[in-house]
């Protein structure tokens, strides 16, 4: 058997100490590859939630292209994330929540408008979204309306 003599070693040394280097750098990069596979999150902004969950879908002209992926109050709104896919809209789109089921499944539908593309972490402002017409808001708008009559004339003529 040979033995290594001082250049071997010092060569043999320095090949070890590079290999070393690869294998930490290769095993950082791996840190980040999930980034290469993320899709970006766009959000828009609502008065209220309108029943929207994780997890319900985001369409475009009735064509699946996303999901919605979190929910939280920010202020007097709810911020609704969202993916899309892929696919790309314009900074004046439109957003609303709707009732998919009959069962009240709801999605986000959006309209696509603009010529600028709306950016990654994106945002659609309270003023270019909907939500749909709930019970409460039937309450409100029955309490407001019968805040002026005249519950003596009701009475009378019931």
């Amino acid at each position: 058997m040979r033995t290594l003599e001082g250049s071997n070693r010092v060569r043999n040394g320095m090949m070890g100490i590079l290999v070393l280097l690869l294998v930490i750098g290769v095993g950082q990069s791996f840190a980040s590859v999930p980034m290469l596979f993320a899709t970006p999150t766009y959000y828009a902004e609502f008065s209220d939630t309108g029943g929207i969950n994780n997890g319900d879908k985001v369409r475009i002209a009735g064509v699946d292209v996303g999901l919605v992926r979190s929910a939280e109050i920010v202020g007097d709104k709810v911020r609704i994330g969202y993916s899309l896919d892929g696919t790309q809209i314009g900074t004046e789109s439109r957003a609303a929540i709707r009732t998919d089921t009959i069962l009240g499944r709801r999605n986000v539908e959006i309209e696509p408008r603009g010529s600028t593309v709306l950016r990654a972490n994106g945002t659609l402002p309270l003023g270019q979204t909907t939500t749909p017409y709930q019970i409460y808001d039937a309450f409100f708008d029955v309490t407001e309306a019968s805040s002026g009559w005249d519950t003596q004339t009701v009475k009378k003529s019931l």
